[in-house]
C-alpha cells in the first residue's frame, strides 16, 4: 500500500496543473446606515494555476446584485476581482446575496456570499 502513496501524490499534484481560482475572500459582511442606496463587495482571486483560467459564468441569486468583472480571461499568476453591486432599495435586516462563478478550471461553481446589515 505504501508504494501508491508518490503515485497518489502526483496524480494529485498533476490536477493543479491547470487554471486555477485562489480567492482571498468567499465572503464580505458590512454593516451600512439606512440611507445607503447601493453597497458594493469586492472579491479579489488570483490565477494559481500554470495555464490560463476563464470565467464562464457570473450568476447572482436575484436582480438587486450585480457582478461586474474586467475581463474573462486571465494568465497564470494575474490577478483580478468580481466586484458585486447590491442594490439596497427599501430592503431592511440582513440580506444575504450571492454570486455563483463557473471558470473552466473547475466542475462546481463558486458561491460568494455577500452579507449586508441594513437598519
Amino acid at each position: 500500500m505504501m508504494r501508491c502513496l508518490p503515485w497518489i501524490f502526483l496524480a494529485s499534484a498533476s490536477l493543479i496543473l491547470n487554471g486555477q481560482i485562489v480567492w482571498e475572500t468567499t465572503r464580505v459582511s458590512q454593516n451600512v446606515e439606512p440611507s445607503t442606496e447601493v453597497v458594493t463587495a469586492v472579491f479579489p482571486f488570483v490565477n494559481g494555476g500554470d495555464s490560463p483560467l476563464t470565467i464562464l459564468e457570473m450568476r447572482a441569486s436575484c436582480g438587486c446584485t450585480t457582478p461586474e468583472l474586467d475581463k474573462k480571461i486571465y494568465q497564470p499568476g494575474e490577478s483580478g476581482q468580481i466586484t458585486a453591486f447590491f442594490y439596497v432599495g427599501n430592503r431592511q435586516g440582513k440580506q444575504v446575496k450571492s454570486i455563483r462563478v463557473t471558470t473552466d478550471a473547475a466542475e462546481e461553481p463558486t458561491v460568494l456570499k455577500m452579507e449586508t446589515l441594513i437598519p
